[in-house]
């Protein structure tokens, strides 16, 4: 079913590409917008100029209109008790601190900027500014269409306070360069804008040495980009719990994807009191191996006695046929089955998986009363399987810790 979307400042431009990329998705329908010129597109929905007005049932909010509506628009997602994208700039301290409260009670995105893009541009330049320190000066350019109301832009500020983050706010803002002493000063960023016809948006972060420049640039070649940020928004903040959410956590999000694999579907077979024998092993893999079964995380216990239990993970299509290679292989050969299971394959992407990470995953399965059915942890690599019906908070916990 699809999720019902509200939209403030629908009838301004950005309102209207985003109106355009939620219309056409299949899994969002927009049933109603807000805009104090109501006449001035034609909608294929009401638009009212007061939010109380709009159709109800809405399962989400954007807000792509004026640093004005906050409070209303906060107002109506919690007693509504929806997400809200905010996705406007200019706003105060205090509008700011309004948000984070909010925050508290209902899940909040909220970003300067809803380009992928450029949010991958401001964890560069953390990345130069730890790098390169005092030994480069900063300074940041932005570029936008004459109509932009608030100077420097949002983004400039995204960035500039990203680096500054990293630096454990060292640095201060020299907003423009004039006078007969403007001298530039230790610790300091510069921003500059410029505004002109109909650029959509350039940021430009320079880091300028006594021998080389490095600059990590980005450009805006429409401002559909950004609708269609928000809606990738919308697909992350509407499976949240209620908190402050930014783009930042959406490209976690999907780096931890790369870093992790996730299988459903997962059984774990355990022969009980096997053979410790290499010709043992030879004839039950090979046997396997003619029925066209993978097996994975294998692992073996101590020898006792001459025996050992030998467990492994597969996939549940292939436990019956796995069932008969074991009695193939040993006649009344004792074993146990665990089915309805997903594994969890976590790239540390270090020499070996943190202990630190590992204690945190660990301790949060623990208070969730999460239990691990089988483990295997080799180098950066660590695998586990846990029950499926606890596979969304585990996978949050992979993407919180990792």
């Amino acid at each position: 079913m699809k999720k019902k979307v509200l939209i403030t400042g629908v009838n301004g431009v950005m309102g209207q590409l985003v109106k355009e990329a939620f219309q056409s998705s299949d899994d969002f329908e927009v049933i109603g917008g807000v805009d104090l010129a109501v006449d001035r597109f034609e909608n294929p929905f009401p638009v009212c100029d007061d939010i109380d007005d709009c159709p109800a049932g809405a399962d989400l909010l954007v807000d792509f209109s004026k640093p004005g509506a906050l409070e209303n628009n906060l107002r109506y997602a919690r007693s509504h008790s929806i997400p809200i994208i905010i996705a406007t700039t200019g706003y105060s301290e205090m509008q700011k601190l309004a948000i984070s409260s909010a925050a508290k009670d209902i899940p909040v995105f909220y970003t300067a900027n809803m380009s992928l893009g450029v949010n991958l541009q401001a964890e560069l330049c953390k990345d130069a500014i730890t790098f390169f320190g005092q030994s480069a000066d900063v300074e940041i350019i932005e570029k936008h269409h004459n109509r932009k109301v608030d100077a420097p832009s949002g983004t400039a500020i995204l960035l500039a306070d990203a680096m500054n983050a990293a630096m454990d706010d060292q640095y201060h803002y020299q907003y423009g360069r004039y006078g007969t002493d403007a001298k530039r000063q230790p610790f300091e960023i510069g921003i500059h804008s410029i505004r002109g016809g109909n650029m959509s948006g350039d940021h430009e972060v320079s880091f300028i040495m006594d021998q080389e420049i490095l600059t990590v640039s980005h450009h805006t070649e429409s401002r559909k980009v950004f609708a269609e940020g928000a809606l990738r928004a919308a697909r992350f903040i509407v499976k949240q719990n209620a908190g402050q959410y930014s783009m930042a956590d959406i490209l976690r999000e999907s780096k931890t994807k790369k870093l992790s694999h996730i299988a459903e579907d997962v059984s774990v077979m355990t022969i009980k009191n096997a053979y410790c024998t290499v010709s043992y092993m030879a004839r039950l893999v090979n046997l396997f191996l003619k029925e066209g079964i993978t097996l994975d995380m294998m692992d073996q216990s101590t020898a006792s006695q001459g025996r050992v239990d030998i467990s492994f993970t597969l996939k549940t299509g292939n436990v019956s046929n796995a069932e008969k290679c074991i009695q193939a292989s040993a006649p009344g050969t004792d074993y146990m089955i665990q089915n309805d299971l997903v594994k969890y394959t976590v790239y540390a992407g270090e020499s070996a998986v943190p202990t630190d990470k590992l204690d945190a995953l660990f301790e949060g399965l623990k208070e969730e009363n999460i239990d691990i059915i089988h483990l295997s942890m080799r180098d950066n690599t660590l695998m586990f399987i846990t029950e499926k019906e606890f596979r969304i908070k585990t996978e949050k916990f992979i993407k919180d810790i990792f």
